[in-house]
């Protein structure tokens, strides 16, 4: 069988080819392997790929004055970090470098965009390893709970599988297997139901000061990483009065000895936006290939007004104590029910790691083609079509899979008029279309025998309200889930009188149903209300809202500003509109109340 050995030129020794070509940066192995088959069968290899690595950890190593000697030295250390997209479904990887920018001598407010990743959100991903292992970095979106592996050397990406368990809270990590010369992603899950007890021993003494706690005990302002291939522990001592940071060195691993590396002083004007942010990172250190002086990198993060966010990168001199800020950005989120990443910086290691695909990915021709067939399929074959397979199951429930279905279906806006009839399943009711239904002959057997309120279609469910129930249904598909009305509300001392009913009253309850955009996710929105006198013009009510996405409890919030009368809200673009009820409060005129689920407040709009 032929190998990438037999095929190099015979003009020259092979070892002598790989010496020579193992020194090259990766563009260059890149072009190298579009010469033609030979060349990269040879350096696409793990034979070829061991050694590059092997290389260009001996240039990082070996230091600037080493590397003047070296074959090839070591490429300058580079930033990578991660924003989101304009339209907050991806998420784009930037690089930049460590230094200012050479025209203004500012920081710089942006970086060089490198490739994206399609479906990661990047309002909610963080860069949960920033210090790469072997040239790949973890990343985390929050709000889809998936893990994602990059290079950002190379520009691959590729979202793990889903994992099996579902723990209330988790932390990962990556490492590296030499024995098997894998990568491995490690989860930790501390389940409410199946728990772990840690024991913990103190180290019996310490060089320098007192040693700091395990990170498991740490409060949030310690933190673990890695600097100058060892471990490292960070401590925040800011909430505690002092304007300090210090890293400690873990000098033995068996008796547990650590060391007091370096002390970094905050007070100073320029450390102003570190001992004000809201988060503060140190993701390790860096030196320059014109100079062998260690800098220390730390990012920040701070809430600055709305949905703005500021992202700094910052590198400390430990020699002259000098503090400069190299990078800061500003981000627009708008996510409501998540706190900005914990961090979303890291750095490049310049190596032909490869990310390969995982068992439940397809490859990129198969996958336009089959994504393309699915989304021309009715809905009930669409979700009939998840059974095939594990990968057209993934495919299917993908996030940017239903969001492309329901835009490919609804290009032409045309309504499909349906109605609620009554059903001997599990409901109690059904979607019929409306031709149907005038095509058949009436009949009391389709008749409703309680009173519910359907909505209109909010980017494809409906929300259908009884008086004790409210279920989120999707007619096209058969899907639904049940959601029930907060005890207390179930006990009233008294109900309204029949004649002040509404054709829409269903309860002491007004449900809406709304969407962010943001996340993708359906909200329900219910006010109820525990007391209402049209004489005495009193009322009593509260709110409440249920993320459908989510099986926690209801949030409950503050009320409308005005009451609202008995009709169903409109929804309008993330925000529902319901009419005010002249007949409680003070305000005896009518007046379209709004609330806005990105800022998660009501409003009051006049009536024309």
């Amino acid at each position: 069988m032929a190998t990438a050995r037999d095929g190099c030129a015979a003009s020259l020794p092979y070892e002598m080819i790989m010496e020579v070509l193992q020194w090259l940066p990766i563009k260059s192995v890149f072009r190298f392997r579009a010469v033609c088959r030979s060349p990269a069968a040879l350096l696409s290899s793990d034979e070829f790929r061991r050694l590059h690595m092997a290389a260009a950890k001996a240039a990082r190593r070996a230091g600037p004055p080493a590397q003047l000697a070296a074959r090839r030295p070591a490429p300058p250390a580079k930033l990578i970090y991660i924003s989101p997209t304009a339209t907050f479904d991806s998420t784009a990887v930037y690089s930049c470098s460590f230094s200012r920018s050479s025209s203004s001598g500012r920081p710089r407010d942006r970086g060089d965009l490198l490739f994206t990743i399609d479906g990661a959100r990047g309002n909610c991903v963080e860069v949960v390893t920033p210090a790469p292992c072997h040239g790949l970095t973890l990343l985390y979106d929050a709000l889809d709970t998936a893990y994602y592996i990059c290079n950002a050397a190379t520009r691959a990406a590729t979202r793990l599988p889903p994992s099996a368990i579902r723990g209330s809270k988790s932390t990962a990590g990556l490492g590296f297997d030499a024995h098997t010369d894998e990568h491995k992603v490690v989860r930790l899950i501390n389940g409410l139901v199946h728990e772990r007890d840690l024991k913990l021993r103190r180290p019996s003494h310490v060089s320098g000061h007192q040693a700091p706690p395990a990170s498991w005990l740490a409060s949030s302002g310690e933190q673990l990483m890695e600097m100058d291939e060892q471990l490292c522990l960070v401590r925040n001592r800011i909430p505690h009065g002092s304007n300090t940071l210090e890293i400690w060195k873990l000098l033995d691993y068996s008796s547990g000895d650590w060391l007091l590396n370096h002390q970094i002083n905050l007070s100073g004007h320029l450390a102003r936006d570190l001992r004000q942010s809201q988060i503060l990172r140190v993701i390790g250190s860096f030196r320059s290939y014109r100079s062998t002086r260690k800098k220390i990198i730390i990012t920040t993060s701070m809430h600055k007004i709305f949905n703005k966010y500021q992202k700094m990168v910052h590198t400390y001199d430990p020699r002259s104590e000098a503090l400069e800020t190299i990078l800061s950005i500003t981000e627009t989120h708008s996510i409501p029910q998540y706190a900005c990443p914990s961090s979303r910086f890291g750095f490049i290691q310049e190596t032909l790691a490869p990310v390969h695909r995982t068992d439940e990915a397809l490859s990129s021709d198969l996958a336009k083609v089959t994504r393309e067939i699915l989304l021309r399929l009715p809905a009930k074959s669409a979700i009939l079509s998840k059974f095939v397979c594990k990968q057209w199951f993934r495919l299917i429930e993908s996030e940017n899979f239903i969001w492309s279905y329901f835009q490919h279906k609804n290009m032409d806006k045309r309504p499909k008029v349906m109605l609620v009839v009554k059903s001997t399943g599990q409901l109690g009711f059904s979607f019929t279309p409306l031709n149907k239904c005038l095509q058949e002959a009436p009949s009391h057997s389709t008749l409703l025998d309680t009173k519910v309120v359907c909505s209109k279609p909010c980017h494809g469910l409906n929300l259908v309200s009884t008086e004790t129930k409210d279920y989120l249904c999707n007619p096209c598909t058969g899907f639904h889930r049940v959601y029930r009305n907060l005890g207390p509300n179930l006990h009233l001392p008294s109900r309204m009188p029949k004649a002040e009913e509404h054709a829409f009253t269903v309860g002491n309850k007004n449900v809406g149903l709304t969407f962010s955009p943001s996340t993708r996710q359906h909200v329900i929105v219910e006010i109820f209300y525990h007391r209402k006198d049209f004489k005495s013009r009193q009322y009593d009510m509260t709110c409440a809202l249920y993320w459908c996405n989510s099986w926690s409890a209801a949030q409950q919030i503050s009320v409308p500003p005005l009451p609202v009368n008995d009709m169903p809200p409109a929804y309008v673009e993330g925000v529902l509109y319901w009419m005010s009820e002249p007949r409680l409060g003070q305000c005896c005129e009518w007046t379209i109340v709004s609330f806005n689920l990105a800022k998660r407040t009501f409003d009051v709009v006049p009536c024309p």
